[in-house]
């Protein structure tokens, strides 16, 4: 059993409004795709099926950053190593979640406690002093570290982009400077576990088998999986240019409340169904 194409749909819709703003896409990803399948997600292998909706948001961060990506080729070669460093964790780290702890990131109650602790990361961020550095001039102890934030952020409610963001304004970094880097290394990431799901379907493609047609991953259809990865582009265009303005202005505390008070509700949701 797979999910039908509206529910791809609203999937994506999440998908795209949460990736950039610093909720956890994942934490929401897994509540929704929790009420849609009536409480069966964990019978549907929803990892997957959610690395597919951010390899469509990934198109939002190479459309958005098209020319800083560029400049990384040309002009400023000192930070790709830096993106490097900041990847290395979650080669260690996320990686092994991803393959062995696949249960953990398909479960709400999960998702709902680390809701509120991403919540109060950023309550803590929203008084740290605006930083005054860019991101060329970090080192790359702070760019592990910054790594080290989006590894853990495989967990379900820890949200990639906060947990990112607000480690690159505690080191000092301008507000859209760690928003930058923050979706300049999750491009190496959600590209990296999209090719886990290209290499699971790779023989198959190869001999014919599987087509956009005929083939499915968890069940769902890749043609509707396509579908709503193009609805997160989208979606997540939009919301990326959104989050970059709130975070000049030090919008922090909505998105921290939102966590807390929405994560609250989901532990206690949870908890009444046992």
């Amino acid at each position: 059993m797979g999910f039908d194409f509206w529910q791809i749909v609203i999937l994506a819709a999440v998908q795209g409004v949460t990736e950039f703003l610093p909720i956890s896409s994942s934490g929401h990803l897994v509540v929704t795709a929790t009420i849609l399948s009536s409480g069966q997600v964990q019978q549907l292998d929803f990892a997957d099926v959610s690395i597919v909706l951010h390899l469509g948001t990934l198109g939002s961060i190479l459309i958005f950053y098209f020319q800083e990506i560029r400049q990384l080729f040309i002009q400023e070669r000192r930070t790709i190593p830096l993106l490097v460093v900041a990847t290395i964790p979650t080669g260690i780290i996320g990686v092994p979640l991803l393959v062995f702890a696949a249960e953990w990131l398909n479960n709400p109650s999960l998702a709902g406690a680390l809701l509120v602790v991403t919540g109060m990361l950023l309550l803590r961020t929203a008084r740290i002093p605006t930083g005054i550095r860019s991101f060329h001039d970090l080192s790359y102890v702070q760019a592990g570290l910054i790594g080290v934030a989006q590894a853990f952020a495989t967990l379900p409610g820890l949200s990639r982009s906060g947990m990112t963001i607000c480690t690159g304004l505690a080191v000092g970094l301008r507000p859209r400077d760690a928003a930058t880097f923050s979706f300049l290394m999750a491009i190496p990431a959600i590209f990296g576990a999209g090719l886990w799901e290209v290499a699971k379907l790779l023989p198959g493609l190869l001999s014919g088998e599987i087509t956009l047609q005929t083939g499915e991953i968890s069940g769902t259809p890749l043609f509707t999986l396509a579908s709503g990865a193009f609805i997160a582009f989208a979606v997540g265009y939009v919301s990326l240019r959104w989050l970059i303005a709130w975070l000049e202005c030090g919008r922090l505390r909505p998105f921290a409340w939102w966590c807390i008070l929405g994560g609250a509700l989901i532990v206690v949701w949870q908890w009444s169904l046992h």
